[in-house]
């Protein structure tokens, strides 16, 4: 939401990885999806990073 505005509605990881409604929501990452993010997934959990970290 942005001043009472709903500016996307949607599953999580959908939302998470539009970089710009992250930002004009002013929304706050938690730091495991920024860190994912550097490699370009959107991981929400420790279980999708420990099976990512061990994907072939």
């Amino acid at each position: 939401m942005r001043r009472g505005t709903i500016l996307a509605d949607g599953p999580t990881r959908e939302i998470f990885s539009d970089p710009e409604l992250v930002r004009s929501a002013a929304l706050a990452l938690p730091a495991l999806t920024r860190f994912a993010q550097r490699w370009g997934v959107t991981l929400l959990t420790v279980e999708e990073v420990r099976e990512a970290w061990h994907a072939p």
